[in-house]
């Protein structure tokens, strides 16, 4: 599903990505690890087509990003979701709306004002459902802004999953709750996507959490990939070096 040969992206004189190779393959989950300002942010954005790379190939299922342009771009963001540490959700409208939007994508402008001022019913059943998935179906028509921060990264879960992307990029979805929360959102985020059979890639900081979650861990450093390898290679005591020195490689890799 992903190729990235060589990735270069810039933001004036600062380097994020450094030469990043990268093969995912449909249905694979990971963690993305590495400290704050390793590159794992800049490498969503490539991966979700908000940046293009300044230099290296990227391939979405085959298609060169470089080559998608107008509705064909549009066409293949919406195969994208993408969780956010920010939640980015519309606090004065409810759970419903907040969900709903995960298909604006899908619909042209009028049909999107139409169901986000008064959505059918077969649009509210479909939202309940999904939400029930997530364990919130109480919280249909609660403003957002009201919700518990858990309760806000469930409704992001949500609407990822009612977008029906294929690839599920989670930017550092536990970063803002307490360690049992946390344990429980991955429980959510990785059975859904294994029950649904998409792709999930998710940073995290916490090693512990990505060797208990994930069954390969890249490890991002100073914008470059400085390891790739199955969790099973991987030894508490390397990951926990990787954090604490910013060693490039754990050994063995």
């Amino acid at each position: 599903m992903i190729q990235l040969q060589g990735i270069e992206r810039r933001f004036g004189s600062v380097a994020a990505l450094r030469g990043v190779a990268l093969e995912v393959q449909e249905g694979e989950q990971l963690a993305l690890v590495g400290p704050s300002g390793a590159g794992k942010t800049t490498l969503f954005n490539v991966l979700n087509f908000t940046l293009l790379p300044d230099a290296g190939t990227y391939r979405f299922d085959g298609v060169e990003a470089a080559e998608v342009q107008g509705d064909a771009r549009r066409e293949v963001r919406r195969r994208i979701a993408t969780i956010h540490q920010s939640h980015d959700l519309v606090g004065r409208l409810s759970t419903l709306k907040n969900v709903l939007s995960g298909r604006l994508g899908y619909w042209g402008r009028m049909e999107a004002l139409r169901n986000l001022v008064a959505p059918s019913r077969a649009a509210v059943a479909a939202v309940h459902g999904v939400l029930e998935r997530v364990g919130i179906a109480e919280k249909l028509d609660e403003r957002a802004d009201r919700l518990s921060g858990g309760q806000k990264q469930r409704v992001a879960i949500a609407r990822a999953l009612f977008q029906d992307a294929e690839l599920i990029l989670a930017d550092e979805p536990v970063a803002s709750v307490d360690p049992a929360r946390a344990v429980s959102l991955l429980e959510l985020l990785t059975q859904t996507a294994r029950d649904d059979g998409r792709t999930l890639i998710v940073s995290l900081h916490q090693a512990e959490l990505a060797r208990r979650f994930f069954p390969r861990i890249v490890g991002l450093h100073d914008g470059r990939v400085a390891f790739d390898r199955p969790t099973e290679e991987l030894s508490e005591d390397e990951l926990a070096a990787f954090f604490q020195n910013g060693s490039p490689s754990p050994s063995g890799s």
